[in-house]
């Protein structure tokens, strides 16, 4: 199993467990979170641990706490994880305001598997330079 940490962030449990079983396959390590609240609890567990998380793909549009909301919390608490965005609403506003807010990709549902994998370590390769 390789060493790269994945949390992935989605309201909708068709999408998770899709992604889940993608990025395990791809050979991932994975945790899940319903929203940007569950996906703050899961990294003051995780970061300071033998395992942090290293890369956030997280939807855009979830109740509790969306996806601007976490990456501006991310940001807030100074932590500079990574994160890819998914979503069925893109659009160039949001495309605009995720740019500003520092995120890295942003990838449209129904996405390709191979794209999204190919982007992923993309990211990640970048992060290791």
């Amino acid at each position: 199993m390789r060493k790269e940490h994945l949390l992935v962030v989605d309201d909708e449990a068709h999408i998770r467990t899709s992604l889940l079983l993608l990025l395990r396959d791809a050979g991932f390590q994975v945790t899940i979170a319903q929203n940007g609240l569950e996906a703050l609890s899961v990294l003051s567990r995780v970061q300071k641990s033998s395992e942090p998380v290293e890369l956030i793909l997280t939807d855009v549009r979830m109740p509790g706490m969306d996806g601007f909301g976490l990456i501006d919390e991310l940001r807030r608490r100074q932590l500079t994880v990574p994160v890819v965005i998914i979503t069925a609403y893109k659009n160039d506003h949001q495309t605009a305001e995720l740019s500003k807010r520092g995120c890295f990709e942003l990838i449209e549902k129904p996405y390709d598997p191979c794209e999204l994998l190919e982007r992923i370590e993309a990211v990640l390769r970048n992060q290791h330079l």
